[in-house]
């Protein structure tokens, strides 16, 4: 990524409760995203549908581990850093 445009997308240290459901929706675009992709897959190989698919499930796998990691961060009462951006390189 030699000119990869930065984008900052989230910074900021927040309760771990509230840091659930914003990390959450994060993940649940990507998920969505994916899911809108394999309903127009009609005319694609089926090795794009099985990897479209195999990213459904490792992201739901993340997600579901982030989410038990901040529940266990908020049982605890602490804080969360969370330093994401987005980088753009046309190529």
């Amino acid at each position: 990524m030699n000119n990869a445009q930065k984008y900052k997308l989230i910074k900021g240290r927040f309760d771990a409760e509230e840091a659930i459901p914003l990390v959450t929706s994060l993940y649940e675009a990507k998920i969505q995203f994916h899911n809108r992709q394999l309903l127009t897959m009609n005319e694609r190989n089926e090795e794009d549908v099985e990897h479209c698919e195999k990213r459904i499930t490792d992201l739901e796998k993340t997600r579901g581990n982030i989410i038990n990691l901040l529940k266990k961060a908020a049982l605890e009462s602490k804080k969360i850093d969370i330093d994401g951006f987005l980088a753009i390189e046309i190529v």
